[in-house]
């Protein structure tokens, strides 16, 4: 659970520091940084996908899309994002909500988010979800540079997204183990 916070902290100090100052730092150097993290991803998710049932975690994914669906939470999302806008962002030419959202999506909804949090509630490992809360701060510094302190908002998003399902993971998984009966110790009876 540790790692849903640095995300949380990462994403949000790193979306604002990239909103302010992104723009000193070249296009070539974000296109490498960029380019290395895909890199990275790629290689955190062959080695998840090594680790685990690869049928539960898409059962898992397909579940959960079927679930937000439901729920709406793609609604829920957007109108969220625009009564932020409309309470704390006073410039009328922000792309505050759009930023929020993208951001949003992008850094909860990604495989390496779900399979982290569902490893990190079942097995108390959150080596990938501390993986990911480093691409996301990297990723939301050249975030906001270009699309604005939005980004950084989503932080919130994340914390409340990935906690829950750490802790719905984790539920889940207590839930399916067997019950044990303990017995007490035998009496020895003397003559």
């Amino acid at each position: 659970m540790l790692a849903v916070f640095v995300n949380f902290i990462l994403v949000g100090v790193l979306g604002f520091l990239g909103s302010k100052i992104g723009d000193k730092f070249s296009e070539s150097l974000r296109n490498s940084i960029m380019n290395f993290l895909a890199a990275a991803i790629i290689v955190i998710g062959i080695r998840s996908s090594m680790k685990g049932d690869i049928l539960v975690i898409i059962i898992s994914v397909v579940l959960g899309l079927i679930i937000g669906e439901f729920l709406g939470l793609d609604k829920k999302l957007d109108k969220l994002s625009e009564n932020i806008e409309k309470k704390y962002i006073k410039d009328t030419n922000s792309n505050f909500s759009e930023s929020f959202l993208n951001a949003s999506i992008l850094f909860c909804f990604g495989a390496m988010g779900i399979i982290g949090c569902i490893e990190a509630g079942v097995t108390g490992d959150d080596q990938v979800l501390m993986g990911k809360a480093l691409i996301d701060g990297v990723v939301a510094f050249f975030m906001a540079q270009s699309m604005g302190i939005g980004v950084s908002f989503s932080s919130f998003s994340i914390l409340i997204f990935q906690a829950l399902l750490v802790l719905l993971a984790g539920f889940l998984s207590e839930a399916r183990k067997p019950a044990t009966i303990e017995s007490p110790a035998p009496t020895v009876l003397t003559v």
